[in-house]
């Protein structure tokens, strides 16, 4: 289990760096300072959200995705925004469009309603 474990937490790593490296990339494309960005606004936001996983994998876990703060089609048009606006700041925004395409399938089955959560079961194999 080490082993697997271990690949976990990479992946949420550069899941992270991920997302840092496109919103640097959006901030720098307006040319606000990165340092004032990242530990004024970014650190303390990944730390609120970061506080959430372990209730987000106690729904995973449970199957029950519901919420009753932002749902999958709140996310779905949150994201198709923030698409638009790389494009429109001229920043590609590679690394949000595999998160859009999974919220658009979510929604497109008729589960528009659940929490982030949710998108668990797009990731798991049948």
């Amino acid at each position: 289990m080490a082993p697997l474990l271990d690949l976990a937490m990479l992946t949420g790593m550069y899941g992270q760096m991920a997302g840092f490296l496109e919103a640097a990339a959006l901030v720098r494309s307006a040319g606000y300072p990165l340092r004032d960005f990242t530990s004024g606004l970014l650190v303390p936001w990944l730390n609120a959200m970061a506080a959430q996983q372990p209730a987000w994998a106690e729904k995973m876990e449970s199957g029950d995705h519901g919420t009753d703060v932002s749902n999958l089609e709140i996310n779905r048009s949150g994201v198709a925004n923030l698409v638009r606006a790389f494009h429109e700041q001229g920043v590609r925004p590679d690394l949000l469009l595999p998160m859009q395409e999974i919220l658009e399938r979510r929604v497109a089955r008729g589960l528009a309603h659940e929490g982030l959560s949710g998108l668990v079961e797009e990731l798991v194999s049948d």
